[in-house]
């Protein structure tokens, strides 16, 4: 069930339904990385086409078509600074996609769940994800649990936790442009979830109290564990009350975690899980990486290394109820931590599915296996364990990067009329810092993350009021992703990580200077006009290399006008909806005088344009 050889890619979770398409999406994590934000565009690009090539034309119309689609809620401060080379102005087309957020009771926010809607004409499917992996780079030992579901016509209640969660999540959006768009897409998702049933996967119950839904935030729907028979405890953080308790509602209890959050833990706490104490076999770990909570994947291969430590997050305990055995899985983002189970000042969010299938779903069945596979150490000595603890320097440096996510931050951009050129302006309103600090220790630089790290800005920490002004830039170079670096003076030490922050007087062109930059010439163009055209051509010729489909498609479109004119009069006779984009387009690249567009292609554009904005 748990194999670290049995992988799966999150990208697979957005496979649709035959004969579906992916409509909207919400997705939350605890850390982000932008790039691997980026992949879904990229795979349902790959998934439309059929095609094994990533064509940079298709991710961008991708992109474009989803920004406003997918909305990721993520802790703020812990957005990763992409590892590109070369820094990318589509980064910029993830701002709409992007809500930091916080958990108002002094935790963070940690849910890892994905709700995915599908559509095919007035039928829709809904597709619920609850992982213990984030949207990050990491080869971690991490679970994920998809179910499918059916707008129906009858309420579901078990449904009521988790419209709780993203209702929530609408009282905390902050002002802004977006946040109407955002809202009504939450509550179009509320109003349908209210309806769906899911189907569970194979082995557990379809019969009343199956499944249900966690959101651990000292509310309504809390989990508590029962008495039960026999418990296994999956968790890579851990704290002595939590495991004590839940080990006092357990005749037997097993617990596997990281060897280093071992040394943390009372003798007489470990002594309480008789049934045994494990952590991954040493071939599954790689202990020279970072963090796992930090730093996270949806790529592994078998001839990688298969996880770089755990992740997971499982509790499943086998209960006797009324003569009836049952064992319960619980899975989610919850450790078996304080801030999580006992004082909830996280976000959590937890699912539990329920099996009478006890001879084939239970606790020994499922160690018996790890244990054959050689997928688990069993505890014996701590004495080799080295302590994993964050040195005084790493701590004053998370220190340093709390203190940068409550700075009010506020950007706004100004255009030089000499230079013809922008200028990106970013307030930050630190509070004054009272009595003695380490902060002239260490240096603070930041930058957009659409430009090169080489330009970026210092920032003074001490506790003023200070502008940081970026100038002589192009409106494609602007975003409100800011990256940030903090760095000891005289040593290696160092953290980055990225913020949000709020922008006003935004070039108004920014997005069409962007698609400039990414459609460079006119073969570009028909590229992304094929993409716009979709299903009108064929499919056949799109694994064909750059240069052979370019050829292609520019005979196709621009030599035979007659053939062009018969594409674009069917779509607009049919889905006249869909040469919107095309306009779009068209104004966005500079229309006729575009160095872009071909002169061919503006003259036959022509007559669409006016049947469009309603002209005889």
């Amino acid at each position: 069930m748990l194999s670290p050889y049995d992988r799966n890619l999150n990208t697979s979770f957005l496979i649709p339904p035959s004969g579906m398409t992916l409509d909207e999406a919400i997705l939350t994590t605890y850390s982000l990385d932008p790039s691997v934000l980026l992949e879904i565009p990229v795979y349902l690009s790959l998934l439309a086409t059929d095609s094994q090539e990533i064509d940079p034309y298709s991710v961008l119309a991708s992109i474009k078509k989803l920004k406003e689609r997918i909305t990721v809620f993520s802790q703020k401060g812990l957005i990763q600074v992409p590892k590109e080379k070369r820094p990318n102005p589509v980064f910029s087309y993830l701002e709409d996609m992007i809500i930091e957020s916080e958990s108002p009771r002094g935790g963070v926010f940690h849910p890892k769940i994905w709700l995915l809607r599908f559509i095919n004409g007035k039928e829709i499917v809904y597709r619920v994800v609850i992982l213990s992996r984030n949207l990050t780079k990491d080869n971690s030992w991490d679970l994920a649990l998809q179910l499918d579901g059916l707008v129906g016509k009858k309420r579901n209640l078990k449904n009521e936790p988790i419209i709780y969660f993203f209702s929530n999540l609408i009282d905390r959006l902050e002002e802004s442009e977006l946040k109407n768009k955002k809202i009504e897409q939450i509550n179009k998702i509320i109003a349908d979830l209210k309806m769906v049933k899911w189907h569970v996967p194979e082995g557990f119950d379809e019969q009343n109290g199956a499944i249900h839904f966690y959101f651990m935030d000292q509310g309504p729907y809390q989990w508590t564990i029962p008495k039960n028979e026999k418990l296994l405890i999956i968790s890579p953080f851990c704290s002595d009350n939590v495991l004590e308790k839940l080990a006092q509602s357990s005749q037997a209890s097993s617990l596997i975690t990281r060897e280093e959050e071992l040394l943390k833990l009372k003798p007489e706490t470990l002594q309480r899980f008789k049934n045994g104490i494990y952590t991954l076999a040493d071939g599954l770990v790689d202990d020279n990486l970072e963090n796992a909570e930090l730093n996270e994947s949806l790529h592994v291969t078998r001839d990688q290394i298969l996880t770089k430590g755990l992740h997971a997050k499982v509790y499943i305990y086998e209960t006797l109820e009324d003569g009836q055995s049952r064992t319960h899985v619980v899975v989610g983002s919850a450790n078996a931590t304080n801030a999580a189970l006992k004082h909830q000042i996280n976000d959590e969010v937890l699912v539990e599915l329920v099996s009478q299938d006890v001879q084939s779903i239970n606790v020994d069945n499922f160690l018996s296996r790890m244990k054959a596979n050689g997928y688990l150490t069993q505890y014996d000595d701590l004495t080799v364990i080295e302590d994993s603890n964050l040195s005084e320097d790493d701590q004053f440096i998370e220190e340093i990067r709390k203190r940068i996510c409550s700075t009010p931050i506020r950007g706004y951009c100004l255009f030089d009329d000499t230079s013809n050129a922008w200028t990106y302006v970013l307030e930050l309103d630190a509070e004054e810092e009272n009595g003695q600090s380490n902060y002239q220790d260490y240096e603070v630089k930041l930058w957009p993350i659409t430009l090169n790290e080489k330009r970026a800005l210092p920032w003074n920490i001490s506790g003023k009021t200070e502008k940081v002004a970026f100038d002589h830039l192009t409106s494609s170079e602007i975003s409100s992703l800011i990256a940030f670096e903090i760095k000891h003076k005289s040593r290696l030490d160092n953290l980055r990580f990225v913020l949000k922050v709020n922008v006003t007087n935004l070039p108004s062109d920014r997005d069409a200077e962007i698609l400039k930059v990414l459609i460079k010439n006119k073969d570009g163009f028909i590229q992304y006009l094929r993409l716009l055209l979709g299903s009108v051509y064929d499919n056949s010729n799109s694994v064909a290399t750059n240069s052979e489909a370019g050829s292609y498609w520019l005979s196709r479109l621009l030599d035979d006008e007659s053939t062009l004119f018969e594409d674009l009069f069917r779509i607009y006779m049919h889905e006249p909806e869909r040469l919107k984009d095309i306009q779009n387009l068209v104004q966005d690249l500079g229309g006729g005088d575009s160095e872009h567009i071909p002169k061919e292609f503006i003259q036959l554009w022509h007559a669409f344009e006016q049947a469009i904005n309603g002209k005889k």
